[in-house]
């Protein structure tokens, strides 16, 4: 457990089959989408639309060749966010808008932050921090215009994570 951990995109050539499922099974053991929830669905074709077209929104945690987690960030516009937070929409339907614009990425002015998820034994540590930063990061790189990370916090753990982020990185945070 002493092995450096590393962050790398979904899409980065080091990165296995193998690690993709791993981190997989564990924002599913967090979120239970199998079982007809409202969040995206953590499965096969996400992963591979994900993987080709924004391999920066999903950053993989890894620690020696083990996957210890993953952040997901999703493109989005204020616009559909305020559409989310009021109920208008749920998640399912970010991850659909995400698909259908990502030809304009200009169009993005903000990140949703769908998930952190760390296993247990690796918790503690500040390595949730550290992906989150390094996400927001590779993901404002594709999407310049990302300017606001919306978040909405699942678990007490994840609102001590934004509340890390609101103090040591410059972004704005709606929840």
């Amino acid at each position: 457990m002493n092995d450096e951990i590393q962050f790398l995109t979904s899409g980065d050539s080091r990165v296995t089959e193998l690690q993709l499922k791993q981190a997989l099974q564990i924002a599913e053991d967090v979120f239970q989408t199998a079982t007809g929830s409202s969040h995206i669905e953590i499965g096969d074709e996400n992963v591979q639309w994900t993987t080709k077209n924004l391999p920066e929104c999903w950053i993989l945690i890894l620690s020696g060749n083990d996957c210890i987690g993953s952040v997901a960030v999703l493109p989005s516009t204020s616009e559909k966010m305020n559409s989310f937070f009021s109920g208008k929409i749920d998640e399912s339907e970010l991850m659909h808008f995400a698909k259908t614009k990502i030809t304009s990425v200009q169009t993005f002015d903000c990140l949703y932050l769908s998930g952190v998820t760390i296993r247990s034994d690796f918790q503690k540590r500040g390595i949730g921090t550290s992906a989150l930063i390094h996400a927001i990061a590779a993901a404002q790189v594709a999407l310049p215009n990302a300017k606001t990370l919306f978040t909405w916090t699942y678990t007490d753990a994840g609102g001590k994570l934004i509340r890390k982020i609101q103090e040591n990185y410059e972004i704005r945070i709606r929840s």
